[in-house]
């Protein structure tokens, strides 16, 4: 079990190593300057993270770039996530790995009631495995692509900010329906200037039993604050 803003003590980003807790992972393209400085943490270059296994981190920032949990990992954010720029991934293989927005607690005691991690994307974020507890504030002016099956514990709000788009390519990518401690003050809101489009991958998307709150118009030059893409 790991403390809530603790980190790991080494993982790699391409060819590039982080060697000590206490800063922020930052995917980024300044390899050959990076430097670690309190409250600043670190710049890497484009390339992948890899994390197998179970890992808490604290703010999360790419710059294109890829952490990819394999067949088994578990990223814990205990903080903002944030696409400066670019096209970056979060990536898993098959139902087992998992990103959560809530603290790393043993059969689920002690988590953060509540809990919304924030999403500043300006650039292209896709998720591709499933996300587990918390709720997702998406701001910024770029795109937050879900792909992954997030039914067994995606829980909280979804709230979409003007000038974010969010794209849903799977029927529960919006989270978990029925679970008991949903209220009518949870689901999706779409800010007037935001929009939420439904996009299907391969077969039509049936999104059941989430609830929508439009606010407005969507985003200028988009088709409404939601959208139905085939």
């Amino acid at each position: 079990m790991r403390r809530l803003g603790t980190m790991v003590p080494r993982l790699s980003v391409g060819r590039v190593s982080w060697p000590r807790p206490g800063s922020r992972y930052k995917l980024g393209r300044r390899a050959s300057t990076a430097r670690s400085k309190t409250g600043r943490g670190w710049d890497w270059p484009a390339g992948t993270l890899n994390n197998n296994g179970s890992q808490s981190i604290n703010a999360l920032t790419f710059n294109g770039g890829t952490v990819d949990l394999g067949t088994a990992g578990a990223l814990f954010l205990t903080n903002t996530l944030t696409v400066n720029s670019g096209n970056a991934t979060i990536t898993g293989s098959g139902s087992v790995p998992y990103l959560d927005l809530n603290i790393n607690q043993a059969a689920g005691s002690g988590l953060i009631a509540n809990v919304q991690r924030s999403f500043v994307v300006n650039g292209n974020l896709t998720i591709n495995t499933r996300i587990n507890d918390g709720g997702i504030n998406l701001t910024g002016t770029g795109t937050l692509i879900l792909q992954g099956d997030s039914s067994s514990g995606y829980e909280l709000k979804t709230n979409i900010a003007s000038g974010s788009t969010l794209v849903v390519q799977h029927n529960n990518a919006l989270g978990l329906a029925t679970d008991a401690t949903i209220t009518s003050s949870d689901g999706t809101f779409v800010a007037s200037g935001g929009t939420l489009q439904l996009t299907k991958l391969t077969t039509d998307l049936t999104v059941a039993g989430e609830s929508l709150h439009l606010a407005g118009a969507g985003l200028a030059g988009a088709g409404g604050a939601l959208e139905n893409v085939s």
